[in-house]
């Protein structure tokens, strides 16, 4: 029997082969087009996962397998900030809540913003989509800050983990300070605002000097202009930048790309993005990916113009990856 992938999973392949932008070349707009029917998602079921409260709301899910079900990892936001939770399903439509695992931290550096993205999962297409353990636990990254409100104050980077059983709801374990912070010595000019979502992988070739890789979005100034990063680590506690420059940059006409994603179709990376383009309206949301050869560089304005009619509303998508 053919296993059903989930709509909306929240992947990540490992960005281990990235060499400097200087190495990137152009992709035939007939690979793009190809890459592109493969991994597209057309397909709408509508919301699965809804707030008891009219003014709360969710938002980044990452599904999972475990023992036979599904389960997501979620951000809840209330009046106060950001949470994490889980729920678990079936048949990946319909969701029971089963509580948080990661609650606001009384009196910490993380006291009023915690919202969780699930480290390590097996990203394969048609893998197992299990959470992976290093060091005996469960891991995940997080938003975190001490200011009330949404993505309210200086927010950072943390990691937490759990030696319990990933489908139980129960506090993960965080740390007394964060991994990264818009503060740090190595960081950089358009990330010395806030730090936002992040995606932890593993990477078992370490061709970047590493075996985890972290994508992350931030931003340098209070005018919304966000961009992705790398950061680097040896055992998920300590994490240093591969760069003090982005490796996706907005346009002008983008107010942000954030969310970062990562996967690998075949022989060909894919790195999507939400993106906001201006229009005469406003801001319109959609999804955009860039795609690399197994060891070229990034260079988001390079790759834009080989995927520019390539974009579709704003959507998770799903690719496979085989390092």
């Amino acid at each position: 029997m053919k296993r059903r992938i989930p709509a909306g999973l929240a992947l990540a392949a490992a960005l281990s082969f990235l060499q400097p932008a200087t190495a990137q070349q152009s992709v035939p707009q007939e690979t793009m087009k190809k890459v592109y029917e493969t991994v597209k998602t057309p397909y709408k079921y509508g919301l699965v996962l809804v707030p008891e409260r009219d003014e709360d709301m969710v938002d980044s899910p990452t599904v999972f397998r475990e023992k036979g079900k599904w389960y997501m990892t979620y951000v809840l936001f209330d009046s106060t900030g950001y949470e994490t939770w889980l729920a678990e399903s079936d048949d990946l439509l319909k969701w029971n809540t089963l509580g948080p695992i990661l609650s606001f931290a009384g009196g910490s550096w993380d006291s009023a913003q915690r919202g969780g993205y699930l480290a390590l999962q097996d990203y394969r297409w048609g893998g197992s989509y299990r959470a992976g353990k290093y060091d005996g636990r469960y891991w995940l990254s997080y938003i975190g800050g001490s200011s009330q409100g949404y993505e309210a104050g200086m927010l950072n980077v943390g990691m937490a983990r759990t030696g319990g059983e990933i489908a139980r709801p129960h506090e993960w374990e965080g740390f007394d300070a964060p991994v990264m912070t818009p503060a740090d010595p190595d960081a950089g000019s358009w990330e010395c605002y806030t730090l936002y979502k992040s995606s932890v992988i593993r990477a078992p070739k370490r061709l970047l000097g590493a075996p985890f890789v972290m994508y992350y979005n931030a931003k340098g100034s209070a005018d919304g202009k966000e961009s992705i990063g790398i950061a680097l680590s040896d055992d998920l506690k300590t994490w240093r930048r591969y760069s003090d420059r982005p490796v996706l940059e907005h346009r002008r006409d983008h107010r942000r790309r954030a969310d970062p994603e990562d996967g690998r179709p075949v022989r060909h990376v894919l790195l999507r993005r939400f993106l906001e383009r201006k229009t005469v309206c406003g801001f319109q949301p959609f999804r955009l990916f860039v795609r690399s050869g197994p060891l070229d560089g990034l260079d988001g304005r390079r790759s834009d113009r080989s995927v520019r009619t390539l974009r579709q509303p704003f959507r998770t998508q799903i690719v496979r990856s085989e390092i």
